[in-house]
């Protein structure tokens, strides 16, 4: 069995802080499997409304873009653990779940915000 290899330092923060607070966004500073969690796990119950399924949305895009744009792998150098969640998504790395079909703000999905 292989040594896991060592996280590579992140990139230099390119989000422009002040634009950021003017926009009323607040800085959140995680561990990366912290943000890997919330990257590919939705917690929405079966009968969460649309804005609630939106909202998670948004916060797994984040999530995921977050760890993409630090250089950061999305998987963990730890076993994960395949089990299904309240809605019936399936965790792992496959970034395929059961959430909205409107793109929902997923890994590969769009930001989930409706208009």
């Amino acid at each position: 069995m292989s040594e896991p290899r060592p996280e590579p330092a992140p990139a230099p923060p390119t989000t422009d802080a002040r634009a950021e607070a003017e926009r009323g966004r607040v800085a959140l500073w995680l561990e990366p499997d912290d943000l890997r969690w919330p990257a590919w796990h939705c917690c929405c119950p079966d009968d969460a409304d649309q804005e609630t399924r939106d909202r998670c949305g948004r916060l797994r895009f984040r999530a995921s873009a977050a760890l993409h744009k630090s250089g950061l792998p999305r998987e963990s150098a730890r076993p994960a653990e395949e089990t299904d969640g309240p809605s019936g998504e399936t965790d792992g790395p496959s970034g395929e779940t059961d959430g909205p079909s409107d793109g929902g703000g997923g890994p590969s999905g769009g930001s989930g915000a409706s208009g």
